[in-house]
């Protein structure tokens, strides 16, 4: 049997005000500096799904409340750098979580970024433009050009988490925490974000920001 890791030190400055998103992408857990957050996840088949919690860290030992279950307690075994591995002692599992690395609309500022495209079969191309508070994307998908304006704010309520908020084509509006959990804005990095769309939520999603010249069109 391989022998467990002894607990690293865990206090609030590691996760108040920030929001950690899971080595696969498909969850995300927000801390608020109030003790309270939300649990988003894709699903497993049953589709994208959000619960609130409670969070307390003490004697380096992280518990979650949710309202009618039994509480769920996790320390820390690996921390480096934005990597996490958090062990939880119901299921003995580790789980590998990044939190967001600092992201300021500064540091993003004038500069234009191709989009990882690779799995989307009707996309030949996509760029993202930032200009202070505004953002362009510009997608080639099925033969058309489409530009869809975006707007850009910093999150009051978390440390490095952007708000992007776009109107779609059907009139509902998207709105995504995003964070930066690898990579460097000066060349390539990548992000991850929870969306809403008409404040539900829809999906968690994670892509890769290639810095360029030009934009799509």
């Amino acid at each position: 049997m391989t022998a467990i890791p002894p607990d690293l030190p865990l206090s609030n400055s590691d996760v108040e005000r920030q929001v950690f998103i899971n080595q696969s992408g498909n969850v995300a857990a927000t801390y608020l500096e109030n003790g309270a957050g939300i649990v988003y996840s894709n699903g497993d088949g049953s589709g994208p799904g959000s619960d609130p919690y409670n969070w307390l860290i003490s004697n380096n030992v992280l518990t979650i409340s949710q309202a009618g279950e039994a509480d769920f307690t996790y320390t820390a075994k690996n921390i480096e750098g934005n990597k996490y591995t958090f062990y939880g002692s119901q299921d003995q599992q580790s789980e590998i979580y990044f939190r967001g690395l600092p992201f300021s609309i500064s540091e993003l500022d004038g500069k234009i970024y191709d989009l990882d495209i690779t799995d989307d079969q009707s996309c030949t191309a996509a760029t993202i433009k930032f200009n202070g508070n505004s953002i362009i994307l510009k997608e080639i998908c099925g033969g058309a050009n489409e530009t869809i304006p975006i707007t850009i704010t910093e999150d009051a309520n978390f440390e490095n988490v952007l708000i992007f908020t776009s109107t779609n084509s059907d009139g509902s509006v998207s709105v995504g925490k995003f964070v930066k959990i690898a990579g460097d804005t000066s060349s390539l990095l990548k992000i991850a974000a929870i969306e809403t769309k008409d404040g539900v939520f829809d999906e968690i999603f994670t892509d890769t920001w290639t810095i360029t010249d030009a934009e799509a069109f």
